[in-house]
């Protein structure tokens, strides 16, 4: 799960104080560093959370039908706004404004809201959409994470069977996707097993072979496969 809470909606813009500034700073700071944790590289591969996001639900529902489409854009758009008034509001801007501190003076929300050939309620408008797309977006995310089994199970195409099918046995078992090939030469059950990590969205995929006949978990299939070892 993620989460960046901010009081972004809470802000009277139009009557800045210089202490609602400073508030808003400090949130802004908070929700960046948020967001730039969500860029980083994950722990079994090169790519960031969010990337990883976006080719697991792509590759689970396709690039027009996916539901989560919109969630890394309304992230990176929020990202790419809070970094915008950063430079704004700058640590100068800050100092240089100090004497305001504790006063009723109020200054012009374009610091924040910017300026363009808009209305400032136009403005206004704009940066409200951006906030509540974010905060949709951190729900979006969320409720993919409650469902990333099926998510994965779809994104792999994955069946899972009791029964062989086109040489194979296909097995769900403890969020591990299974892919048993029996090997007659050897007597063994030949295993590609493919996870993701809890707290992200990476793939990985082991190979190997199934421990001993009578393995409790495959005991069906070594049963079916291998009948004359049980004699």
């Amino acid at each position: 799960m993620i989460s960046a809470k901010h009081n972004f909606n809470n802000i009277d813009y139009d009557n800045l104080t210089y202490d609602d500034i400073v508030k808003f700073k400090i949130n802004l700071i908070d929700t960046l560093s948020v967001i730039e944790s969500w860029h980083q590289h994950q722990q079994y591969t090169y790519n960031s959370l969010l990337s990883n996001f976006t080719n697991i639900t792509n590759g689970a529902f396709g690039y027009i039908n996916n539901p989560y489409a919109s969630v890394v854009e309304s992230i990176n758009n929020m990202q790419t706004q809070l970094n915008y008034i950063k430079n704004n509001i700058s640590e100068y801007w800050l100092l240089e404004n100090i004497k305001f501190k504790n006063k009723k003076g109020t200054f012009n929300n374009n610091l924040i809201l910017g300026t363009s050939y808009g209305t400032p309620e136009s403005q206004k408008k704009k940066w409200f959409k951006i906030i509540q797309d974010f905060d949709n977006a951190i729900e979006l995310y969320n409720k993919a994470e409650k469902d990333k089994f099926n998510i994965f199970k779809k994104y792999l195409g994955f069946i899972s069977t009791q029964h062989k099918r086109k040489g194979k046995y296909y097995r769900c078992r403890d969020n591990m996707f299974y892919v048993i090939t029996p090997n007659h030469t050897n007597k063994t059950l030949l295993y590609k097993v493919y996870s993701y990590t809890d707290d992200g969205w990476d793939v990985y995929k082991k190979v190997g072979k199934v421990g001993k006949v009578g393995n409790a978990d495959f005991e069906d299939i070594w049963k079916a496969e291998f009948p004359e070892l049980y004699i």
